[in-house]
């Protein structure tokens, strides 16, 4: 399984576009520093979260639209879930696709809404597109991959969702956009272990290291010897943190960049994501 990290920063992005805060600025004198609206893509044709910033990502090179056959949204915040662009794949002054297949998109009710916005400013449809709905602990397959969403604590009011990828004899776990797991997600997780484990830690170092809405670096190595205790997790899996927020690159009043992050996460076990950032398993 091949996971491409597109983007790795909170809803904001990093530098955030109205902030002149150490972080920010600092991202703006240094582009290692930088950081687009959380996305990522497995084994080059699924993509997860469909953020504002594809379009930046695509000729970045973080990620070939192209080759993209179907996106899985995890809940319907504008970060994850900007269903106005797939306008400019409908339309044949936008887009002249060599390929007409049917990108097809997967996501709950509220992100069903936003595509059905998107469907009616574009006169009631969007040409090669599909909608399908998901629920929290129903598994489907896509691509060949068993994937099985997951309740997040986030967005309670449409019910977010995690994923869980298993494809042969490897296991991935997108944990994004979630503070403290809940316990139903947790016994789903029992005994389940996990080669990868992707987290969000958007509060990082920031105060207050909340585990509701997101986790901090505190919370998350808390959910890491969770995880660990019940089988989902050992030495082995590779942790690795990710929707970080430029509120929560600061430590001891200064901002921390890539190489600093890199190196005071380390030393937890965890890999700090970078846009662009592919791992192999």
């Amino acid at each position: 399984m091949i996971i491409d990290f597109v983007g790795t920063g909170g809803a904001e992005g990093i530098p955030s576009l109205f902030c002149d805060c150490p972080v920010c600025q600092g991202a703006r004198q240094d582009r290692r520093n930088v950081r687009l609206r959380s996305s990522i893509c497995i084994n080059k044709t699924l993509l997860v979260d469909y953020s504002p910033d594809i379009h930046t990502a695509d000729f970045l090179g973080y990620v070939d639209m192209l080759a993209v056959r179907d996106v899985l949204l995890t809940h319907s915040h504008a970060d994850h879930c900007d269903m106005h662009e797939l306008i400019y794949r409908a339309q044949p002054n936008f887009c002249a696709p060599a390929q007409e297949y049917v990108l097809k998109l997967y996501g709950n009710e509220a992100c069903r809404k936003k595509y059905d916005i998107a469907c009616a400013e574009n006169g009631g449809s969007i040409n090669h597109t599909e909608f399908v709905a998901v629920e929290p602990f129903k598994a489907f397959s896509v691509q060949g991959i068993r994937v099985t969403p997951l309740s997040a604590n986030h967005a309670l009011q449409e019910r977010a969702v995690m994923y869980l990828f298993e494809e042969e004899d490897k296991r991935f776990l997108y944990a994004e956009d979630t503070g403290a797991f809940t316990p139903e997600s947790m016994e789903i997780l029992k005994g389940r272990y996990c080669d990868v484990i992707s987290m969000d830690c958007a509060f990082c170092f920031g105060a207050p290291d909340r585990d509701d809405i997101h986790l901090g670096l505190n919370k998350m190595l808390e959910h890491m010897d969770r995880l660990k205790d019940q089988g989902t997790a050992d030495d082995n899996t590779v942790f690795i943190a990710q929707h970080l927020s430029h509120r929560g690159l600061v430590k001891d009043g200064r901002a921390i960049g890539r190489e600093e992050l890199d190196g005071l996460l380390k030393q937890y076990g965890i890999i700090a994501a970078y846009d662009g950032m592919s791992i192999r398993t």
